[in-house]
């Protein structure tokens, strides 16, 4: 609600962006969580491409089960880290700062 003689308060369009990003985290998140899954497991099984210890062979391999790891920690921080900036964004703003940001 605005004071009298102020500039009247919107719903800030920000939160509706982070709500939308939000949603679509959540929808992909359990596809790219195991995008790596299956390449690393094959390659740590040895029968997709084996080649001795520092070989470009070996190298791929860890290089592959990395950025799994890597993935499964961002994947499973990405939401949450989406869920506190939505938490610190003021329900509502005067429409002139909810309209700028709407123009960027």
């Amino acid at each position: 609600m605005s004071a009298p003689n102020s500039e009247p308060m919107v719903d800030n369009p920000d939160r509706e962006w982070l709500r939308d990003l939000l949603n679509q985290v959540n929808s992909v998140e359990p596809e790219m969580y195991k995008a790596l899954d299956d390449a690393a497991s094959k390659m740590g099984s040895g029968s997709v491409w084996t080649s001795p210890p520092g070989a470009p062979g070996d190298t791929f391999m860890h290089d592959v089960q990395g950025r799994q790891q890597r993935l499964h920690r961002i994947m499973g921080d990405l939401a949450g880290e989406v869920q506190a900036a939505l938490n610190k964004e003021p329900l509502q703003m005067p429409m002139s700062q909810a309209t700028a940001l709407r123009r960027e």
